[in-house]
């Protein structure tokens, strides 16, 4: 799977890095939205291949389901979105753009 910023051999499955990065994300209930946008770059840049100063967290909104991170790429033409449950745990991400 390519992904816009990325290239096929640094990429994976979304799901396998989400199995890896929700123990990263577990900080016990009430994570802070710093933590939380910090945990969001870190899975877009290892889903992307792209560098960690590349990948930035722009804003963070409240769902009824938890909160949805906004997360600039550098190279991407749209923004990178990652979900979290109420609990802080991020439950995947995805690229905002069909394509």
């Amino acid at each position: 799977m390519n992904h816009p910023g990325g290239n096929d051999e640094e990429s994976c499955s979304i799901r396998r890095r989400c199995d890896v990065i929700r123990l990263h994300a577990r900080r016990g209930q009430g994570s802070s939205e710093t933590d939380l946008q910090g945990s969001c770059e870190a899975l877009v840049s290892a889903e992307t291949g792209v560098q960690a100063a590349d990948v930035n967290a722009v804003s963070t909104e409240s769902v009824p389901t938890g909160t949805i991170t906004t997360i600039e790429v550098t190279g991407a033409q749209a923004p990178w979105l990652c979900l979290a449950d109420a609990t802080g745990v991020i439950i995947g991400v995805e690229y905002s753009q069909e394509g």
